[in-house]
């Protein structure tokens, strides 16, 4: 007795987990595409490097938002878990968020200086 959907092939398993993953990264990639139509445009090297920068500040003001969220985040932690062992924690997102928001800070200098 013979399978009669012998010639049906099945996609193998790491091929679907592809199939998966493809659709994720265009949806993580979608929001660069706003940046191609100026990047394409941009005929001299001036504009060019102000788009970059334009880029930069605004990852920069990312990572600043981020590290406040994660500044106040650990004042959170810190201040609820009063009288525990894990009180540590906070301090520890704190302490990075600072370092993080100093990092900010140089690159802003920096960028300021270049411009």
């Amino acid at each position: 007795m013979t399978n009669q959907n012998s010639s049906f092939r099945v996609v193998p398993v790491r091929l679907r987990a592809v199939f998966r993953i493809v659709p994720l990264v265009l949806c993580a990639c979608a929001p660069l595409l706003m940046f191609l139509p100026e990047v394409s445009i941009a005929q001299t090297v001036g504009e060019a490097a102000s788009t970059a920068f334009l880029i930069l500040h605004a990852c920069i003001g990312f990572a600043g938002m981020i590290s406040v969220c994660m500044f106040v985040a650990g004042l959170i932690i810190y201040g609820v878990r009063m009288g525990t062992e894990h009180r540590h924690t906070g301090l520890l997102y704190m302490e990075w968020a600072v370092v993080i928001l100093l990092v900010v800070l140089i690159l802003i200098v920096v960028l300021l200086l270049i411009t």
